[in-house]
């Protein structure tokens, strides 16, 4: 929780569900590369604006309709993971959310 408020800067956060985890390996230009965890939840907020503290790791934060979170991601297990969230949401988008 706190993470994600540092990250996006939103203050009112109600986790609803750990949706799951994926393993990457994080390649830094110069530098050597490392495995990394990284843990998906589904939050709900009443917070409108994002006002994330910019860094090296977070550049910029935004708000997406369903449709076009799903075209930006490009790993199919991040997809599946976003799809678990849209299926408790009872969401669905203009497009087969498989892909």
């Amino acid at each position: 929780k706190r993470e994600i408020q540092e990250e996006t800067g939103i203050k009112n956060i109600n986790i609803r569900e750990e949706l799951g985890s994926i393993d990457i390996t994080v390649n830094p230009p110069d530098q050597p590369s490392y495995p990394k965890r990284v843990f998906y939840y589904l939050v709900e907020t009443s917070d409108t604006k994002l006002q994330p503290e910019l860094s090296v790791t977070v550049k910029d934060a935004q708000w997406f309709s369903a449709q076009d979170a799903l075209n930006k991601l490009s790993y199919s297990n991040a997809k599946e993971i976003f799809n678990k969230a849209l299926k408790i949401l009872n969401v669905s988008t203009d497009k087969d959310t498989n892909n």
